[in-house]
């Protein structure tokens, strides 16, 4: 008995990754470090890629768009081989949209109509093409900016697509998210700030 051959990074439902022109992902298995991994494109030759890949996992798309083939084998030390045949579709961005962790409620399971004063939140971007579906990898670079700056402070996050806001005045702050590499591709947030919590 052994585990099925799938790919863990990034994770996809259909075998399409979806990345945006001169942007990179280091694919991972659920067999890395376990069996022997080779990676290639299958495109055909009188077909141009555009992706290349190399024996790493390390997935690179150019400035073209358009779709390529990758073939994962993993060729297991009992003998057995497997294989994952991948879509990657490069494409441009076509919207970011601002997602907030953790979701705050009332005690009734309410939607808060404001942000608690002294609550800290991460506020993660998401890149999406023209038909709304994610993309595994890009290469943009975010930029934010408030309209004033005190209601809110508002820092990098961990990763490049996330930023971190702690509230600390009541007080309504406009908040706008934008990729610097590609003009066009912004988004703009209202964060109201209110007590959330009150005396009986």
């Amino acid at each position: 008995v052994f585990e099925k051959l799938h790919l863990v990074n990034p994770e996809v439902e259909a075998e399409q990754i979806l990345m945006s022109p001169n942007s990179f992902i280091k694919l991972q298995t659920n067999r890395d470090r376990v069996a022997s991994l080779s990676y290639r494109v299958l495109d055909g030759p009188d077909k141009v890629p555009v992706v290349q890949i190399d024996e790493r996992g390390f997935l690179n798309s150019g400035s073209l768009v358009g779709s390529s083939t990758i073939e994962v084998i993993s060729q297991e030390s009992f003998g057995i081989n497997q294989t994952i045949i991948a879509a990657v579709k490069v494409y441009p961005i076509s919207y970011l949209r601002i997602s907030m962790s953790p979701i705050l409620h009332t005690p009734n399971k309410e939607a808060l109509l404001a942000l608690p004063l002294g609550v800290t939140l991460t506020f993660t971007v998401h890149f999406h093409d023209n038909s709304g579906d994610t993309f595994h990898s890009h290469n943009s670079v975010l930029n934010f900016a408030t309209n004033r700056d005190d209601f809110v402070q508002i820092g990098k996050g961990a990763t490049n697509n996330t930023f971190v806001i702690r509230t600390v005045n009541v007080g309504l702050t406009l908040l706008k998210v934008w990729d610097a590499e590609q003009s066009g591709i912004a988004d703009y947030v209202a964060l109201p700030v209110q007590h959330a919590i009150f005396p009986e």
